[in-house]
């Protein structure tokens, strides 16, 4: 299930929670994955906003699973950070849920699936970003990253980003 939604949609780096007056809402940070030469988002991340944070920590916490050789424990550092997130959100998101229960509840819905691709599309991060099936190790790469030649006249190696 993961290494087929991976195809489709990027597991983020890592969440936060922003604190808006009264208000919590969690923001979805991403890297380039290759991290190459002219990477447009090797120090400073694609960051928005979302209104999906229950589908985008459920799929993170199982991006994490599927990259552990063993079942994730409640103590392990990356674990504790999303559960910390999870119970910083208002209650309208969460429903008063624990977080082990949205970890060990079935896979994201279709529906939730395809909300948080509309949530990327809308942040326009299909624009700066492609899954690269080509390389060895399969990633999701800034255009830059994945399309060096064209614009290495644009960048010099050191310089900040003209993009």
């Amino acid at each position: 299930y993961v290494d087929e939604w991976s195809k489709k949609c990027p597991a983020p780096r890592q969440c936060v929670v922003e604190d808006v007056g009264h208000r919590n809402y969690l923001k979805i940070q991403f890297y380039c994955q290759a991290m190459g030469e002219y990477c447009l988002f090797k120090v400073t991340p694609f960051t928005f906003r979302t209104k999906q944070p229950v589908t985008w920590l459920h799929l993170m916490f199982l991006h994490l699973q599927a990259r552990s050789p063993t079942a994730l424990s409640s103590s392990v550092e990356s674990v504790q950070k999303l559960k910390s997130c999870w119970n910083l959100l208002p209650k309208n998101f969460t429903k008063s849920k624990s977080f082990t229960a949205l970890v060990t509840s079935a896979f994201p819905s279709n529906k939730g699936q395809q909300l948080i691709f509309k949530e990327l599309q809308a942040a326009t991060y299909f624009d700066q970003f492609s899954y690269n099936s080509t390389s060895h190790s399969k990633k999701w790469c800034c255009f830059p990253c994945n399309n060096p030649a064209k614009v290495q006249h644009f960048l010099r190696s050191g310089d900040d980003p003209v993009i």
